[in-house]
């Protein structure tokens, strides 16, 4: 039972220059470990809430009472708790801050400080934090009760997730240069890891010749690491990933398949969907849908995130019932791993909940 003996924060920068909460904790046998809150560009409003200072100071970003949470409010309570009940750790943290969404400590402080704990009972108990993260699942999936037990397999041993790896940015991610906030790639025909990540390098660098050929900007990209080219639509951008596929030597559909994180709540306004992209185009939800339909029909499209505006819950069934069957729908904003949005009280909340997982 490794226990809790050292629980520090500090203000770090993101991958974006943003002001962050990092986390240290450390453990009885163990050296201290550390985790870095990360943060998106794009939120749903009912997202956990990361707690900013405001002020002049690093524009209102700065992370110093996040901080000062963790050293104040979280530390004297954590410190003697047994690291390896996790769920023990997350619930005290989450019953300390008496909020629904995390605003008063600030998701930042809580997601810091419970991932360095995780990373620190790993260290203590001489696992990885694969093989700790694993051990975690197992003792969810042997409690866990809910209809979506069936989808965590206890004992079947660790695995690494297929990546998937942006290729195109619009939306926030890219200065809105596309209304489509992400195009992705996954290697649905590699044999490893390893080897689809190899895909993935060498269709990206084909992507960067591809769109210099086409006269758009194929070396600056967002900041999540897709090319960020003002294209003409938002329909360019897949066939110039295709192009790309070819070029490199791989099959679209076999050896790669395409993910979108719509991130569509950006771009919903008075009832409709406003895609500037292709000129002031509006549709309704049933029009999205349709679009999303058709996109689907011609392009190996296998997972669509945020397909609908996170409010637009009729439409999402609708969505579910035109695509549930045939691609993965994220519902990021949506659902937005907050529990009362994911049960749902309506019978439309938990028909697009069971028939989209």
């Amino acid at each position: 039972m490794p226990r809790i003996t050292n629980v520090i924060a500090c203000e770090v920068f993101d991958s974006r220059g943003r002001p962050t909460v990092e986390a240290v904790v450390t453990c009885e046998g163990g050296r201290p470990c550390r985790a870095i809150a990360p943060a998106g560009a794009s939120t749903g409003t009912a997202e956990a809430r990361e707690l900013r200072d405001g002020g002049s100071r690093l524009g209102g970003w700065g992370v110093r009472q996040a901080v000062d949470n963790v050293r104040t409010v979280l530390a004297p309570v954590l410190i003697g708790q047994d690291a390896d009940d996790q769920s023990a750790i997350d619930h005290l943290m989450i019953e300390l801050d008496g909020t629904p969404d995390k605003s008063r400590l600030g998701a930042n402080a809580i997601l810091a400080v419970s991932l360095a704990n995780a990373y620190a009972a790993a260290d203590a108990l001489g696992r990885t934090p694969i093989e700790q993260f694993r051990s975690l699942w197992d003792r969810t999936a042997s409690t866990d009760t809910s209809p979506l037990s069936n989808s965590l397999v206890p004992g079947a041993g660790p695995s690494l997730p297929l990546p998937m790896v942006n290729m195109i940015s619009g939306g926030k991610h890219a200065g809105g240069q596309l209304d489509f906030q992400d195009f992705l790639l996954m290697p649905i025909g590699a044999t490893s890891y390893s080897q689809g990540l190899e895909w993935l390098i060498t269709v990206y660098q084909a992507l960067g010749r591809v769109l210099h050929r086409a006269g758009y900007e194929g070396t600056l990209v967002g900041d999540e690491g897709g090319y960020g080219p003002r294209l003409g639509s938002n329909r360019q951008a897949l066939d110039l990933i295709i192009e790309a596929i070819q070029k490199a030597g791989y099959r679209p559909g076999e050896d790669l398949a395409f993910a979108l994180d719509v991130a569509s709540t950006h771009f919903y306004h008075d009832g409709c969907y406003r895609l500037a992209a292709t000129g002031d185009q509006r549709l309704s939800s049933d029009e999205m849908i349709a679009s999303l339909v058709e996109w689907v029909d011609q392009y190996p499209i296998i997972s669509i995130e945020d397909g609908l505006a996170e409010e637009d819950w009729n439409g999402w069934q609708q969505l579910t019932s035109a695509l549930g069957s045939r691609v993965q729908l994220i519902g990021d904003d949506l659902f937005a791993t907050n529990p009362e949005r994911l049960n749902g009280e309506s019978t439309t909340a938990s028909e697009i909940r069971f028939s989209s997982s």
